[in-house]
């Protein structure tokens, strides 16, 4: 397929705008692997753009069901968790030798830290999001707690009163 609706004679348009390092004045721009992670899922976003082949532009891309919304870009940032795509996608800037196999297996296995933590604190989330929802009326702080204790089997410490709320509009 040409990428162009045929009706409308249409391309298919998407872009990247991306914050990563830059370059020096001694050395090109080396990315930290996260940024490369996050240029590759960004990169998923603007293929499942690209690729959509709808009447109406409202169901295009990224305008999908929730649950659906990540595959793309998570089933390409897997790719940077693979020794075969790291050792073809990188190498010394000087001398392109490559990354030495006990970095790169280091690497990988850095993928699997905290997994645990973060795992429970999507618990603690839909733990919490079913116990408001399943009340009349609720002390959303109180059942934030109950589910944290509930979970991480440790007390919820809440942060200080100071901060401004980012879940109630506030900013930093």
């Amino acid at each position: 397929s040409s990428g162009i609706n045929a009706e409308y004679g249409q391309p298919a348009v998407c872009g990247l705008i991306c914050n990563f390092t830059a370059p020096t004045e001694t050395k090109p721009a080396l990315l930290y692997h996260s940024e490369v992670e996050t240029y590759f899922h960004e990169f998923g976003h603007a293929m499942h753009q690209i690729c959509s082949q709808t009447e109406h532009t409202y169901f295009s891309g990224t305008a999908v069901e929730r649950d659906f919304v990540e595959a793309p870009s998570q089933m390409l940032e897997n790719w940077c968790w693979e020794t075969d795509s790291l050792r073809l996608m990188s190498g010394h800037y000087k001398d392109d030798s490559p990354i030495p196999d006990e970095l790169l297996e280091k690497l990988v296995a850095s993928k699997l830290a905290n997994v645990a933590t973060t795992t429970c604190r999507q618990l603690v989330f839909g733990s919490f999001d079913q116990d408001i929802h399943t009340r009349t009326s609720a002390d959303t702080a109180a059942c934030f707690s109950n589910a944290h204790e509930l979970v991480m089997a440790t007390q919820h410490q809440k942060a200080p009163t100071s901060l401004p709320s980012l879940a109630h509009g506030g900013r930093v």
